[in-house]
């Protein structure tokens, strides 16, 4: 988010409101790429004493924090929308839903299963991606 942020405030020489409401969607599924990558590296990083939250919380409770960073993404979209933040155009973002959820249900069966996840991995790829590309489009297309 700070990327987008800050380009927009590079070419504008002002802060708006615009990227943020925006970029927010993106960057939230971006973090669930990061947040998904902890559970193959779980055992790995606990036993070299790195506290993250996979490992904090263990990946059975952990697996819910993925449905919410995505559910978040498509909810905050979903009201920006809504509320004429963005123009409707931008909804095409939220096609990619398919994909988080595909993610999201193959991780709450599989989060303690780490060879079972790079389909749930390439899904969230392909969300995040397709995401940013549609909103981009949306925004072209109001214009």
């Amino acid at each position: 988010l700070l990327v987008v942020l800050g380009t927009d405030f590079v070419q504008r020489g002002t802060l708006a409101v615009l990227p943020l409401v925006a970029g927010l969607p993106f960057a939230l599924l971006v973090a669930a790429i990061l947040y998904l990558n902890q559970f193959p590296d779980r055992q790995a990083d606990e036993a070299a004493g790195k506290r993250t939250l996979v490992v904090y919380w263990g990946a059975k409770k952990a697996r819910w924090g993925y449905v919410v960073l995505t559910a978040m993404a498509y909810l905050w979209l979903a009201l920006a929308v809504g509320v004429g933040a963005l123009p409707l155009w931008c909804g095409l973002a939220w096609l990619p839903v398919a994909f988080s959820l595909k993610a999201s249900l193959a991780l709450l069966k599989h989060a303690t299963e780490p060879a079972l996840l790079t389909p749930a991995i390439q899904a969230t790829i392909a969300a995040a991606n397709l995401n940013g590309l549609l909103l981009a489009l949306g925004l072209v297309l109001s214009a």
